[in-house]
């Protein structure tokens, strides 16, 4: 693994006596900087949205599809053929296999990996030097790689070299191991997650819920580019799991996953930003309430609101933001109202849930609710992001937009949201797509408030 950052002028690998590997920077970075660029060891997209392709990731108006196993989508000849030569020529009687079987992408995803090690020797040595922490997963957690492993066998047994790739299932399940460990969410340039990947240059890069970087994704490519001023000698670290979350979730998901807790100056600080998103709020005078006997009291003004309430509540909530389309708007918004008035604006499943509420709105064309709800969910941001961070960015985009469709619109504050969107994201995505679309509005915007003038 040391000689993946070989040749690289910006980083090297070291060794930390508490964290083991580190990437440091070796040159003073400025926000916006690409760490590294890597490429995947092996990715797939998710395995229900056929409008992705299966090699780049881009979204295909009309994708091409396989003829022969009819289950993978290309945006184009050129990606197909590139795909058929590297991964596809033997994974499509794999799939041709299953008879239109759905398979789950981490399968999928094996079996890439599998076909990269038979065919290149050198993913063979990247893949047995990646950390597995193979003595650290609970016994549950190992039955499940078993059984996924009795599934990725059947998968492979069409194919008489890949399957003897893996001559022992404890062979596989270290696969799965390393996967769980050390795989990346694929997500486009509106962060929405489309798939998994395994970048191995990516994975030596350390967490922090207060991390100096962020890795975003372009044509399937992983970039990791500095978001902060980053000195010579400091190490370079990326968020692993969601930021807007409890100090307690954060470290039970890292401890759960990647067998370690953050100790960073966010984990260290925790007090009331951690307050605002699990603790009920007050109804009257909105400070957190304390628990007492089977209720959450205010020491200040006497409210109180049953613990019995509150779980409820919560639950509905946490329900709400993790179900399908299907449910309909009124219900969504019972729950949000619900949320608000016992939580307040901060909880991290009232978010989700208003998350999914306004892009409903939008899609319905009801944009003055929608412009309601993501001024709330700005401010939400605004306290639990840091600065520099690219939802927040996207949520000053989207709000922005959403201004724009008002009559009448204060033209100056739209610009000023632009320009911090533009600021944002032009550090975590660099020159894109996204940020294109963001020039052209910016520059439209600013045309018409010169106009007004």
């Amino acid at each position: 693994m040391e000689g993946l950052l070989e040749g690289n002028h910006d980083v090297s690998l070291e060794q930390d006596e508490v964290k083991g590997r580190t990437v440091i920077s070796k040159r003073s970075l400025q926000p916006g900087d690409i760490v590294l660029h890597c490429q995947p060891l092996v990715a797939v997209p998710n395995a229900e949205n056929h409008q992705l392709c299966s090699r780049c990731f881009r979204q295909a108006a009309k994708p091409l599809r396989c003829s022969r196993c009819k289950m993978i989508f290309y945006c184009g000849s050129n990606c197909q053929k590139k795909d058929w030569t590297s991964f596809h020529k033997r994974e499509c009687p794999l799939l041709a296999a299953v008879h239109s079987q759905i398979v789950p992408p981490t399968i999928r995803l094996l079996g890439r990996l599998a076909i990269a090690m038979v065919d290149r020797p050198s993913s063979r040595e990247v893949v047995d030097h990646m950390m597995d922490h193979r003595g650290k997963w609970t016994e549950k957690q190992m039955q499940v790689y078993a059984q996924m492993s009795v599934f990725a066998t059947q998968y492979l047994s069409p194919d008489e070299g890949l399957r003897d790739l893996f001559q022992h299932a404890s062979h596989m399940i270290r696969i799965f191991c390393i996967f769980s460990c050390n795989n990346f969410n694929v997500s486009d340039q509106s962060m929405n997650h489309v798939g998994i990947g395994l970048y191995p240059e990516a994975a030596l890069i350390n967490h922090s819920c207060d991390c100096n970087s962020v890795a975003t994704f372009s044509d399937g490519e992983a970039f990791i580019r500095s978001v902060k001023h980053i000195p010579p000698g400091q190490e370079i670290t990326i968020n692993y799991i969601e930021l807007a979350s409890s100090k307690e979730n954060r470290n039970s998901i890292l401890s759960s996953n990647f067998h370690f807790v953050c100790h960073c100056d966010l984990c260290q600080s925790g007090g009331d930003r951690d307050a605002r998103l699990s603790q009920p709020s007050c109804n009257k005078c909105r400070r957190f309430l304390k628990r007492e006997e089977g209720a959450y009291r205010c020491k200040v003004c006497a409210y109180s609101i049953s613990s019995t309430r509150c779980d409820d509540v919560m639950d509905k909530c946490r329900n709400m933001s993790e179900r399908g389309a299907t449910d309909h708007v009124p219900s969504l918004r019972s729950a949000l109202k619900e949320g608000e008035e016992v939580f307040g604006i901060y909880n991290e499943f009232v978010i989700l849930l208003k998350n999914r509420l306004i892009k409903m709105s939008i899609e319905g064309s009801q944009f003055q609710e929608a412009t309601l709800m993501s001024e709330s969910l700005l401010e939400a941001y605004e306290y639990l992001y840091p600065s520099y961070w690219p939802l927040l960015g996207l949520q000053l985009f989207m709000h922005a937009k959403l201004l724009r469709l008002e009559e009448n619109c204060d033209l100056k504050r739209v610009s000023e949201i632009l320009r911090r969107a533009h600021s944002i994201l032009m550090s975590s995505h660099g020159r894109c797509k996204l940020t294109l679309e963001l020039d052209d509005l910016c520059r439209e915007t600013e045309a018409e408030l010169n106009h007004r003038r």
